[in-house]
């Protein structure tokens, strides 16, 4: 089995989730509905990391058939906002 985690990142605790008490899993990783491409035989998945104490979020991009990485990797999701 293959691991979405990036080399020095840890699965986010769930006392970090703060879910804890809704569910018997330790720890969260993927956090989103896979969706698979038919046509390019590639999984979707939104990967969730803990960093450096803080939650990442990432978008690997998956051959289905072997597991391995497409697309040079999966792609960090960053959002910014403006208070008005």
């Amino acid at each position: 089995m293959k691991s979405l985690l990036p080399v020095g990142a840890t699965p986010v605790p769930m006392n970090v989730q703060q879910c804890q008490g809704v569910t018997a899993w330790t720890e969260v990783g993927v956090v989103s509905t896979p969706v698979i491409d038919p046509a390019t035989g590639t999984l979707y998945v939104v990967a969730k990391s803990y960093e450096n104490g803080n939650p990442v979020f990432r978008i690997p991009a998956l051959d289905v058939a072997s597991g391995d990485e497409k697309l040079g990797g999966p792609v960090a999701i960053s959002a910014s906002y403006t208070v008005i």
